[in-house]
Order: structure tokens, then sequence, then C-alpha cells
């Protein structure tokens, strides 16, 4: 993200509102000033010029070093010719091991919420970031960031009065440094098809708030810019706005390089959106074609109800909710969505926010196997907490503090003594388990992968997980005894997120982008190989749980997004959609 402000955020329409609310954290401000920053660590920093930047690192990242510069300088050498323009300054580029201490730096004073991964900043045109994402995400995020150093050197010209006089639209710098980063993965997608196909795009102007919205259709505005008139085109359209900054005129600069008003390229670009993503509406189906809704009902209608998981009973289920500017953790009942209790009801000093990473296509939460506590994680001060709440009481139980970073998707070992988690420590990402008496910690992957979303199998023996693999996740098995045997169990070009087992331990729920880029739910016959898809959905299906068996029949308790919500459905299991034979995949 840049950190040039614009002065005018101008009216959210009633639609634009909507949707925007329905991206849980990502509708509030990315800068909340008035929140003090407090620095952990003292960083011992030491610089490397490389052609265009100088790096700055400190020891404990050293290692990082030479990839940093890789990524940095062949970003730099696509960007350059795609924008025919040579940024006449060194960059400085700043980079934090983990997130954590990321948001120690004083390069700006504002304190920088976990919604933040990166920014830059105009007046000194510095890049800084942490580095604890895969591989391919961190090339793009180095790539994104970057665009905005492009778009400082373009438009402001290294004019400090061009800089602080200056509010280019948020639509357009972030989505341009979307688009030219190609950071826009199938759950980006997926907000932009369901918003299409249900008739809430807004225009183009009205896309000047700090929001998820906001990246996303700035990206597409621009996509459809290069596919309309190639990169020429899109070039014109900023040397054209460079020419109006100061007055923000971009309907003049839409006219001068495309010979529209500002309404006919709202019209075009829309029309451009329906062409693409009409025919999915009638080739897929509802969410409700599948099971009924069993989501808390409210007078909002933006409330969000997702990250199920399942009492052992499987009579109630515990899901995340955003009634209002928090999340709170809420029990419901799995027949009827009534609410049962609302956990965290209510201000409290012990975090500042429950970790929700749907939007990364993470588990939340876990229920122990007695059915007595429910399993989080929680930002406290500069670290994630793991916090063990009374299941109907709401009281605390238990809270869980480790030197490890970024710690996510908790799961209850069978026996409820250990928690399996992912954490970053070093700068790799593994899953781990603490016994939650002795609080002794034992890495159950150690590799070079980037893990996550783990879930044992009844009897202890294994954790199941996701590993990135390129640019994809995949589902792998890990022996919790010898963590040197793991297995992989899905492959191919798809991402196959949030494993769950089935409650004979015979399959494994997932949900699978697998093979239209649209996530939907899969199960894999842990025997014989084959896999079943359950759902064809316009929006997306996540989090597959299944519930304990009602008058014979088999059901799955699962989140999907549709118009701008997420909701929690519960569905029989009936004959798949789809069924992929072992040998159709070994063929493959």
């Amino acid at each position: 993200m840049n950190t040039n402000r614009s002065g005018s955020h101008g009216k959210r329409t009633r639609l634009l509102a909507l949707i925007a609310l329905g991206i849980l954290m990502a509708v509030q401000p990315a800068w909340p000033f008035g929140k003090n920053k407090i620095s952990y660590d003292r960083f011992d920093w030491h610089v490397y010029p490389s052609p265009h930047f100088d790096i700055y690192y400190y020891p404990e990242e050293e290692e990082f070093l030479k990839q940093m510069v890789s990524f940095a300088e062949s970003n730099y050498v696509a960007l350059s010719e795609t924008l025919d323009h040579e940024i006449k300054f060194r960059i400085p580029l700043i980079y934090y091991k983990t997130h954590g201490e990321f948001e120690q730096t004083n390069i700006i004073l504002q304190f920088i919420p976990q919604a933040v991964a990166a920014f830059a900043e105009p007046l000194r045109n510095r890049i800084v970031l942490p580095i604890d994402s895969p591989p391919d995400e961190l090339y793009k995020l180095i790539g994104h960031e970057l665009v905005h150093i492009f778009e400082y050197s373009i438009f402001f010209q290294e004019s400090l009065g061009r800089t602080l006089g200056g509010s280019p639209p948020l639509w357009l710098m972030e989505g341009l440094a979307s688009h030219l980063s190609h950071d826009q993965g199938n759950l980006d997608l997926m907000v932009i098809r369901d918003a299409v196909v249900n008739g809430l795009v807004p225009p183009i102007e009205e896309l000047n708030v700090l929001t998820f919205l906001t990246y996303r259709f700035g990206a597409a505005a621009f996509q459809f810019i290069e596919e309309e008139y190639g990169e020429e085109g899109l070039r014109n359209f900023l040397w054209e706005y460079r020419k109006v900054l100061v007055t923000n005129n971009i309907p003049k600069a839409l006219k001068e390089a495309f010979g529209l008003e500002i309404g006919e390229f709202n019209r075009k670009f829309q029309k451009s959106l329906r062409k693409k993503y009409l025919p999915i509406l009638l080739a897929k189906n509802e969410p409700e074609d599948y099971g009924k809704e069993i989501g808390l009902k409210a007078k909002k209608s933006n409330l969000q109800t997702f990250s199920p998981t399942i009492s052992p009973s499987g009579d109630l289920a515990a899901v995340l909710t955003v009634p209002g500017d928090e999340i709170d953790l809420v029990v419901i009942s799995t027949k009827t969505g009534e609410k049962i209790r609302n956990l965290t009801k209510g201000f409290t000093t012990d975090y500042e926010f429950i970790i929700a990473e749907i939007f990364q296509g993470k588990k939340d939460l876990s229920w122990s196997p007695e059915g007595d506590r429910i399993a989080f994680f929680a930002r406290k001060e500069n670290r994630r907490i793991l916090f063990i709440y009374d299941a109907l009481k709401g009281k605390e139980v238990q809270r869980v503090k480790l030197d490890i970073d970024q710690m996510a998707s908790p799961a209850f070992s069978p026996d409820g003594q250990r928690i399996a988690f992912s954490g970053n420590i070093g700068g790799r990402v593994d899953i781990f388990e603490v016994d939650l008496e002795s609080l002794e910690v034992r890495n159950l992957t150690d590799d070079e992968f980037y893990d996550g979303n783990p879930e044992w199998s009844s009897n202890g023996d294994s954790v199941l997980y996701n590993r990135r693999i390129g640019d994809y996740e995949k589902i792998f098995l890990v022996n919790a005894t010898d963590p040197t045997r793991k297995t992989q169990l899905t492959f191919g070009e798809s991402s196959d997120i949030q494993p769950s087992y089935s409650r004979d331990g015979k399959r494994v729920y997932y949900s699978s982008d697998l093979p239209d880029g649209i996530f939907n739910i899969f199960s894999l016959d842990l025997q014989s190989g084959d896999i079943e898809r359950y759902t064809d959905v316009i929006g997306g299906c996540f989090n597959p749980v299944e519930l304990s068996a009602h008058d014979g029949d088999r059901y799955l308790a699962f989140t999907s997004y549709s118009k701008g919500q997420f909701r929690l459905y519960r569905m029989p299991i009936m004959k798949p959609e789809l069924v992929i034979r072992a040998e159709e995949i070994e063929e493959t």
C-alpha cells in the first residue's frame, strides 16, 4: 500500500457500503491515527547496495539478503520496461524478518495494524516490509510496493510541492500496484466475481476509501485498460493524469487518454466485467442449493459468520462473527443457527483483537475433544497469544505466550493436552505443537516450506496440514512421532486448503479451487485415492467440517461467500457432483 492519503474520501453509496462492510477487518482505515506505537526490539542495521536499491537488513536476516536483491531487481527491470520509465534515485528498501518486528518500524510514527502487509512512503521513496510470506507472495509484495515508487517518480517528479499537494485517488494508486504486481489470487477474484453477478459493482470514482474493494476493483480497472488499449494506453493514462495531478481531475485524464467521459468509462468497464463473469451465473449454483443456512441472523445485512469449529457432539458450532467493529467468538446451534452465547462480548483489555485469516485460507478456531474448551489466537502488544476459553461460560481458562511469531490455526490433539498450530521462527513457518501443561514446544514439520492449517487424526498419530508448493497450497500428512515421515496427499495446479478428517477418519474434506479457480468443497478417499466434489457455486465454499449423523444422514458444515457476506451452511452429504478417480489423477 502507499501512504499518500487522499484529502477527499467522498461518499460511499449504499451498495459500496454493503460490500465493503462485508470484508471483515478490511473495512477499517489502514492507518488508525491516535494509537501509540511501542518498540520492543533494537535493530543493528546494515546496508547492501544493489544496482537500483539500498537494502537495509540486520544480521539475523542476512541469509535472506540474496533473495531480496534478486526479487527487488527483477521486479524493477519488469516494471521499468512496462512503464517505460527509469527512476533517477536510489530506492531504500528496509525489510524485517517478521510482521511483528515490521510493526515497530520508526519510518512512520503511526501505529501499523495487522492488516497492513507493507508500505511505500513518498517523501523519501522508501519501501518497508516484512518477509514472512511464501516466496511467490513475497515477490509480488515487493512488486506491489515498488509500483508505488514508480508512481511517486512519475507523478511527483521528485518535487516536494507536488508530493505534498497531489492526492491521487486510491483506486488508481492501489489498483495499478495490484495489477502490475499480479498479486490477485482466487480469493481476491472471488470478491469481484460475486459483486459483478449480484450487481454490486461501484462506480470507479467512489473507490477512494481504503478498503479491500479499492484494491480489487482498482486492479480490475487497470486490467480492463490494458486489455482495451494495451500497455501504451495504460502509460498514456498515467502521463495524462500527471498533467492534472494537483487538481486530481480524473475525468480529464480519462478523456485525454481514451476519449471517454467518466460515465462512459464506467459503463464500458462494468460491461467488460459482466461479459467476463455473468456466464458463470448461468453455470453455477448458490450455496442455498446445497444446504440450509445456519449462521447468525440479524437485522444488519452485513453480519458475517465464518471459521466454524464443531463441538464433539456435533450439536454446537463456535464461529467468528463481526456484529460491530470487533470480531467476536460466538457459540451457535448447528441445527437452527440460534445463538447460544457470545463468549467474547464486550470490551476487554486481555487482547486487542482475535486473529481471523479467512482471506488467507486459514482456520481460526478449535474445539477440545472433551467439549469444554475453545482455542483461538489473539493479538496482544507485539505478539499473538493462544487463548483457551470455557466453551459455555465464556471465561478464560488459559493463555499461552510463546516466543513464536505469527501463530495461527490452533488444533486440539485428541487427548486435549496439546495444541498444534502454525508459527514463524527465524523466518521459517512450520507446524508446531505445545503441551498445555508443561508448555514444551515441538516442531512437527521443521522444513523450508511454508506450512499451515494443522488437523490431528483421531488417534493422534498424524497431523494433516497445508504446505505451500510454488503458487499452490497442497495437503500433506506428517507422522506425529517421527516428523521426518511426510506424505503428500493432493497434487496438481490447485490450492487445496483447510483440510479436516471425516468422523470415521476415512476421508479428508477440504476446500479447493480445482478446476476453474473457484473454491468448492471436496473430499479425498484415503483408501482409494478418489476425489469427490460436493458443491459448484458462484462465490466460494470454505471450512468443511463433518457434523454428527442425524436421522441416519451425514452432514457437513461449511462457510460460503455470497452477496458480499460469509455465511454458514449445513449440507447433507449426498451424491457428489464430480468424481475424479485416482487413476485419472495419476495420469494427470
